[in-house]
C-alpha cells in the first residue's frame, strides 16, 4: 500500500492537466480534466474541482476550507480524492517525488526460457515502439517472433530494417488474431511464450515482473498463464485492464477499466479470464488446453481459452507489477469489430454455457442486438445494421461446429457457473465515452475499501 497522506504534505496541480469545458458529446455540465500531451480526458465532480482549484494546499488546509463550504465533505473523502489524484498524476506533493519504484532483488532465482510472439497487421505506427521496448527489457527474451497477417504498409520493412533479431512469419493474408497467435506459439521454442498485440509498449521490467510472478507459484504445472496490468498509453496512470470479464448485461470488457492503482492490487493473485492482448502462457498449459479457437478470429477467443483453463483446473496468475501500455482502440476498424463481437459473444455462449445460464445469456444478448439494430436503423446507420445481420448469418453457419464442441464439454452447470465468480471482481469506473471518472460516487463505492487491511476481493460487479 501507499504511505498515508500526511496532514502537512502540500499538494500542487500537475502541469500535465488542465480544466476544459464539457462538449455536447461529453454531456454539458460535467467537469473534465484534459491531459495536455495526449488530449485524453478525466471526468470529476464539483468536489474534485474545488479541491484542485484550492491547491497548492495541505490536507489540513483543505479540511479547513471545506468546513466553511455549504454541504458536508468529510476529511476521509478529501483524503481519498488526494490519494487517487496523486497516484493518477493529476497532483503532486510539493518538493517530493510523486512515485517511488519498489526495489527488486538483482538476481532472478530461476532460468527464463521465454519466447515472444507479436501479431501484426498494418501496424507501421505501432511496431517500432513495441519492439524498441522489448529490446530494453531487464530480462531479455530468448527469441522474438513477429507473425504478420499480410500487412500492406511499411510494418515488415520497419522490422527487417531496424529490428533484425526478430524472426518474421509472413502470412499470405489476414488470418486475424487467434489463428496468427496459434502459428506463433507453435513456432516458439520457449517453455514460456509472451503473446503481444502490436499496439503495446512495455515497461522496462515487464518481462521480469511476469517471470517473477510465475516463479512465486509453487505448483507450476497448474499454471496456464500470467496476466499483467495493462494501462492506457494516453493516460498512463489509469488501468486498461487486468484480465477481462463477461456478463449477460453487455459486451465483454477489460477488468478494472479506468481504475487507478493505489496499491490495492498488491495481494491480487489470480484472475478468472485473461486478455490475450498481453499474456505470458506456459507451453505446458497450451499443450493441455489446446490453441485458441480460430473460428473467433478476434474477440472472445481469450475468454474461450480462459474457461477451458478453469474447467481443466489450471490457474491464470495476476501480475499487477508487470506494466504494459496500450493504445486503446488504436488498431481495429469499428465496423469489423462490431461484426466480430456480435457474433463471437453468441458463439461463446452457445459453445460453452449450459442450462439456465446459457438461456439467460442468449436471451439477453439477442434482445440487446435487436434493440441496437432498430436504433441503428432509425439513425440510418445501415452499415451497422448490415454488420449485425452478417454476424447472425455467420453464427448460423458455425452452428454444426459449435454443437460438436458442446458434445466434448462434459463439465456440469455449477462448474461452468463458477467461472463467472472466480478470481477478481468485475470493476469498471468510466463514463459513457470511456473516460475515467474520479468523483465521490466511485471513491465511496470502490476506493474506500481497497486500503482496509482485511480487504477481500468481492465477486459482485462494481460498475459505475
Amino acid at each position: 500500500m501507499l504511505p498515508p497522506i500526511e496532514q502537512q504534505d502540500v499538494f500542487v496541480v500537475s502541469d500535465q492537466y488542465r480544466f476544459v469545458e464539457s462538449s455536447e458529446s461529453d454531456n454539458a455540465g460535467r467537469t473534465f480534466l484534459q491531459h495536455t500531451g495526449t488530449g485524453a480526458k478525466i471526468e470529476t465532480d464539483d468536489i474534485g474541482k474545488r479541491i484542485l482549484e484550492s491547491l497548492p494546499a495541505s490536507f489540513l488546509q483543505l479540511t479547513e476550507i471545506f468546513k466553511t463550504d455549504s454541504g458536508y465533505v468529510s476529511s476521509k473523502l478529501i483524503h481519498y480524492y488526494l490519494l487517487v489524484s496523486w497516484k493518477a498524476g493529476i497532483i503532486a506533493k510539493q518538493g517530493k517525488t510523486r512515485l517511488t519504484k519498489q526495489d527488486q532483488p538483482q538476481e532472478i532465482p530461476g532460468k527464463a526460457n521465454i519466447s515472444v510472439v507479436i501479431v501484426t497487421f498494418n501496424g507501421e505506427k505501432f511496431i517500432g515502439p513495441n519492439l524498441e521496448s522489448l529490446y530494453k527489457q531487464t530480462l531479455a527474451p530468448q527469441e522474438i517472433i513477429v507473425v504478420d497477417n499480410g500487412s500492406t504498409d511499411q510494418t515488415l520493412d520497419i522490422v527487417k530494417q531496424d529490428y533484425k533479431k526478430a524472426n518474421v512469419i509472413k502470412n499470405k493474408k489476414n488470418y486475424h488474431y487467434a489463428w496468427a497467435v496459434n502459428i506463433g506459439v507453435e513456432a516458439a521454442a520457449g517453455d514460456l511464450v509472451l503473446i503481444l498485440n502490436q499496439d503495446l509498449v512495455l515497461a522496462e521490467d515487464f518481462i521480469e515482473m511476469l517471470f517473477r510472478r510465475y516463479l512465486e507459484e509453487k505448483d507450476k504445472e497448474t499454471v496456464a498463464g500470467v496476466v499483467p496490468q495493462m494501462r492506457f498509453s494516453k493516460l498512463p496512470t489509469f488501468i486498461n485492464g487486468i484480465g477481462n470479464f463477461i456478463t449477460e448485461k453487455n459486451w465483454g470488457s477489460d477488468n478494472y477499466f479506468c481504475v487507478v492503482d493505489i496499491g490495492q492490487f498488491d495481494h491480487l493473485k489470480y484472475v478468472s479470464s485473461a486478455c490475450f492482448g498481453a499474456i505470458l502462457v506456459t507451453k505446458t498449459g497450451w499443450q493441455k488446453l489446446g490453441p485458441l479457437d480460430r473460428a473467433y478470429k478476434s474477440f472472445y477467443e481469450d475468454v474461450d481459452w480462459s474457461i477451458r483453463a478453469h474447467l481443466a483446473k489450471m490457474k491464470l496468475l495476476a501480475a499487477p507489477k508487470a506494466i504494459v501500455y496500450h493504445a486503446f482502440g488504436g488498431s481495429y476498424p469499428s465496423g469489423l469489430k462490431l461484426y466480430l463481437v456480435a457474433k463471437n459473444r453468441m458463439r461463446f455462449v452457445l459453445k460453452n454455457l449450459k442450462g439456465k445460464l446459457m438461456k439467460k445469456f442468449f436471451k439477453t444478448y439477442l434482445k440487446q442486438d435487436i434493440k441496437n439494430s432498430i436504433s441503428f436503423f432509425r439513425q440510418r446507420s445501415y452499415k451497422n445494421v448490415f454488420y449485425y445481420m452478417k454476424a447472425y448469418l455467420r453464427l448460423f453457419w458455425e452452428i454444426p461446429g459449435i454443437l460438436w464442441h458442446r458434445r466434448k464439454n462434459k463439465a456440469d452447470v455449477e462448474t461452468i457457473g463458477r467461472f463467472f465468480t472466480k478470481g477478481a471482481p468485475y470493476v469498471a469506473l468510466s463514463n459513457e465515452q470511456s473516460n475515467p471518472v474520479i468523483n465521490k460516487h466511485v471513491i465511496r463505492s470502490y476506493y474506500y475499501f481497497t486500503e482496509m487491511e482485511d480487504f477481500q476481493y468481492p465477486t459482485e460487479p462494481i460498475v459505475y
